[in-house]
């Protein structure tokens, strides 16, 4: 007998929707139909009161950026006439 772990496959999750009915987003800056995936590093202080580890925590957060402009899906998309000039 082999003392090899058994890896069982899971099973497969059903989607709460239909994938179907996706509608496709567009970059808010420039129009671009492609995003590619890039991630935002933060930092929590050890000297922060809810941070227990006593060490910095390093924090991943995943964004998309436009890959013809680079703007950062989601956020405020800046204009000329901002600033009260």
């Amino acid at each position: 007998m082999s003392n090899k772990p058994k890896y069982l496959k899971p099973a497969p999750q059903q989607q709460p929707f239909d994938v179907s009915e996706a509608v496709p987003k567009d970059c808010e800056q420039c129009g671009g139909k492609v995003f590619d995936l890039a991630f935002k590093l933060m930092v929590i202080s050890h000297l922060s009161p809810k941070n227990n580890t006593g060490q910095d925590v390093l924090v991943k957060a995943e964004a998309f950026l436009c890959h013809e402009c680079g703007h950062e899906f989601g956020q405020v998309v800046e204009t000329k006439d901002q600033g009260g000039s």
